[in-house]
C-alpha cells in the first residue's frame, strides 16, 4: 500500500509518496516543481536513494541556487544574452548567469506550484502539480499552464509526465526540460555508466551551440565514468525512448534514466559532472541551448488550445 503527505519543510512544503517496501518519493512543489529525493532498490535487498535534493531545510538556498531537480520552462539551458524576438518584439530575461552574459533555465525554476491533486493505492502513487500564467511576465508574455505528474510503483519506478497547455489566442514557442542530479553515495569515477547513440554538441566560449554536431562514442558500451568530464549537451539519435544506465558495483545498485525522445519529445539531454565527482546532473530537454532565439534546434510551436505531454522517469531496470 502506498501513501502520501504533504509536510512542511522549512518555508515550503514537501511531498512525500512511500510505501512499506522502501519506495520513496519526494517532491517540493514552492521550489519549481523539484524532484527532491526517489529511493531505487538494490540487489542486496535495500533502498538508496538516487537524487541529490536536499536533505536539510538549511540546504535550501543551495539547492535552488544549483537548479537540482527543478522543471525548466520556457527554454532549459541557456538563452544568449537573455534576449529573443517574437512576432517583432523583443522580449529579454534577467541574466542569472552573469559571467557569461546568458539567461539560465528559464523562469520557473523558482515558481512555487500549486498541487492538484495526490493519490495513493495499493499499486501506486500520484502527486499532481500546476502553474498558469496570466501573460504578465515581460520576458514571456503568454497565457499557458503547465500540469506535471508523478506517478511511482514498486515495480516500475518513477514516471514524471509534463503537459504544456497554450491558454492564450497565438501561437506560443515553448521548450522545456529537468534538472534533476543523480547520486548513489559513491564517487562518479567508480560508477558505470551507458549513452550510447548520442552525438555532442559543439559550444562557444559562453556554452552556446555553434550548430556542430560531434560523434561520441565514450559510453556506447557500459565503461566505468573515471575521470570523465562533462559539461556537454547531446542530441539522441531518433528512437521512441533513450535510455542511459547506471551501475554502482560497490552498493549493488541499478538503474537508468529513460526519456521519450521521439518527434516533439526530449530530443536533447545535457550532462555535467559536479565539481565534487559525487553527483551528476542528467537533464532531458526538448531542445538545445538557444532555441528560443533561434527558433530552431527542436523549438515546439503550441498552437492556440493545444497541449503538448512528453514523459521521463527512472527505472528499476
Amino acid at each position: 500500500m502506498f501513501f502520501v503527505e504533504i509536510q512542511e519543510f522549512g518555508p515550503v512544503r514537501r511531498i512525500v509518496a512511500w510505501n512499506s517496501a522502501g519506495v520513496r518519493l519526494e517532491v517540493l512543489p514552492d521550489n519549481g516543481a523539484a524532484l527532491n529525493a526517489f529511493y531505487v532498490p538494490t540487489r542486496d535487498g535495500r533502498f538508496l536513494n538516487v537524487i541529490d535534493g536536499c536533505n536539510t531545510e538549511s540546504e535550501l538556498d543551495e539547492s535552488a541556487s544549483a537548479y537540482k531537480g527543478v522543471f525548466l520552462f520556457p527554454f532549459p539551458n541557456r538563452l544568449q544574452d537573455g534576449i529573443w524576438n517574437w512576432e517583432g518584439k523583443t522580449c529579454s530575461f534577467p541574466l542569472n548567469e552573469p559571467a557569461r552574459q546568458n539567461a539560465l533555465h528559464g523562469i520557473l525554476h523558482n515558481q512555487k506550484f500549486e498541487v492538484v491533486e495526490t493519490m495513493a493505492t495499493s499499486e501506486m502513487a500520484l502527486i499532481h502539480l500546476t502553474f498558469s500564467s496570466d501573460s504578465s511576465d515581460s520576458a514571456f508574455p503568454f497565457q499557458y499552464q503547465v500540469d506535471i505528474e508523478f506517478i511511482v510503483t514498486d515495480n516500475e519506478g518513477l514516471v514524471i509526465k509534463t503537459q504544456v497547455t497554450n491558454l492564450g489566442t497565438s501561437i506560443i514557442p515553448i521548450g522545456f526540460g529537468w534538472h534533476p542530479y543523480f547520486s548513489s553515495g559513491s564517487q562518479l569515477d567508480d560508477l558505470i555508466f551507458s549513452f550510447p547513440d548520442v552525438s555532442a554538441l559543439e559550444v562557444d566560449k559562453r556554452m552556446i551551440p555553434t550548430g556542430a554536431r560531434m560523434p561520441f562514442h565514450v559510453f556506447d558500451r557500459p565503461q566505468s565514468f573515471g575521470k570523465v568530464v562533462l559539461d556537454t549537451g547531446f542530441e539522441l539519435n531518433p528512437c521512441d525512448v533513450y535510455r542511459i544506465q547506471i551501475l554502482d558495483p560497490a552498493q549493488k545498485l541499478k538503474f537508468s534514466i529513460w526519456q521519450e525522445a521521439g518527434t516533439d519529445g526530449y530530443r536533447f539531454v545535457q550532462i555535467y559532472t559536479h565539481p565534487g565527482r559525487k553527483s551528476i546532473a542528467i537533464e532531458p530537454m526538448t531542445c538545445m541551448a538557444n532555441a528560443l532565439q533561434t527558433q530552431k534546434d527542436g523549438l515546439l510551436f503550441l498552437e492556440s488550445g493545444n497541449s503538448h505531454q512528453v514523459d521521463w522517469g527512472i527505472s528499476f531496470r
